[in-house]
């Protein structure tokens, strides 16, 4: 499968590339490959991913996968991810006055959109057991652009993710869907300060001392889809009957409205 993914960043910056003119002579390493802005005074569409100003933009390759990893590499921070996915993404710029356009690319053998899910594992006379699944084991899809150049050798960080960022879930108020922003300092991800979650934890509650989600849909067993909304979720005490095993409950609930 190949993924598209677009991003829209509100910035005034410079696309910096470290080189020296003085060599002394000695043949200077590699550096990462550099990408080069298409210009342009009209925006290309957020809502095609195809829009034919792409077709003028550069495309240049870039490592991410575990041949990229190095110990001074912020891909520390999601190095299972790194090692889970294809090694190289493909990345096309497009600048409009004081906006830059980003879409990447990637292959993808898998399209996973789950992330911390409830699963049913349990209905023993009634007693349903739910299980959560390991964030290391079932999590959404995602992608980290990171910015060179914050105080403390920190990086500006935006966040997308095929499941708690994109459009199809954030609803029709949201043309876009987000990337979230984040500062990647220390090897660890740390959301902007003042900036609101887009999504929450869908939490523990121990029904009759047995773990079960905190949140369900009002259609309790009937739901089947991927992700519940702060409205209308309600609380599983007490929780409807009607579950069977391997069933589902979204880990996570979405703020629609940001």
């Amino acid at each position: 499968m190949k993924k598209f993914v677009l991003f829209v960043l509100m910035v005034s910056l410079v696309l910096w590339m470290a080189c020296s003119d003085d060599d002394n002579g000695v043949e200077p390493e590699e550096g990462p490959p550099r990408v080069v802005a298409f210009d342009t005074t009209v925006a290309p569409s957020l809502s095609d991913v195809n829009d034919p100003l792409w077709d003028r933009a550069t495309a240049a390759t870039i490592s991410v996968g575990s041949s990229a990893l190095t110990s001074a590499s912020p891909q520390r921070a999601v190095r299972d991810v790194a090692l889970a996915v294809s090694d190289q993404v493909s990345v096309k710029l497009i600048t409009c006055y004081d906006t830059l356009y980003l879409r990447i690319t990637w292959d993808d053998a898998t399209f996973d959109r789950w992330r911390q899910r409830w699963e049913v594992t349990d209905t023993t006379e009634g007693n349903y057991l739910f299980e959560r699944a390991d964030e290391s084991v079932i999590n959404e899809d995602q992608l980290l652009v990171l910015f060179a150049g914050l105080p403390e050798e920190a990086w500006d960080a935006w966040h997308w993710r095929t499941l708690t960022t994109t459009i199809a879930d954030l609803g029709e108020g949201c043309a876009t869907g987000f990337a979230e922003g984040k500062t990647y300092r220390n090897d660890s991800l740390v959301l902007d300060s003042g900036s609101l979650p887009i999504a929450y934890d869908n939490t523990s509650y121990q029904g009759g001392g047995l773990p079960q989600p905190w949140y369900i849909h009002p259609d309790s067993s009937e739901f089947n889809g991927y992700i519940l909304y702060l409205e209308p979720p309600v609380e599983s005490v007490p929780l409807p009957g009607g579950w069977s095993l391997g069933q589902f409950v979204p880990g996570k609930r979405i703020d629609s409205s940001m």
